[in-house]
């Protein structure tokens, strides 16, 4: 489990009350006395929060743990290059039937081959 899980989870499991955790209380005569109590509490845990270099140092831990772990080779490792250069030599195969065989007129140019009309000849 994470250090930072970790401590959160004792945090709760240690028997603090609803004041001490900063929680509402459901009784309202209750309310007063806890907020009374919470705020200096509070204030105390604000001004102590975890050192930021000590979550980044877990966070790179925890990081280069599962980058050391043996995986085993997935279907993408095994057949993914194989099956990449077959498709595009497919692809490249039909596209260059299609230019070459079918007869297909690429981008016909009008110029010469379109005589103008009269268009006032009534």
């Amino acid at each position: 489990m994470f250090p930072l899980f970790r401590r959160a989870l004792s945090r709760f499991s240690d028997g603090e009350t609803e004041a001490q955790r900063g929680e509402v209380p459901k009784d309202l005569t209750q309310q007063h006395n806890s907020q009374a109590q919470a705020q200096p509490q509070a204030q105390a845990q604000a001004s102590t929060p975890l050192p930021l270099t000590s979550r980044v140092r877990s966070f790179q831990q925890t990081v280069e743990r599962q980058n050391h772990q043996d995986r085993m080779p997935n279907f993408h490792d095994k057949y993914g290059t194989p099956i990449l250069l077959s498709g595009a030599t497919f692809c490249l195969a039909i596209w260059a039937y299609a230019a070459t065989q079918i007869g297909i007129e690429w981008n016909p140019s009008p110029v010469g081959r379109i005589a103008p009309k009269d268009w006032r000849s009534q």
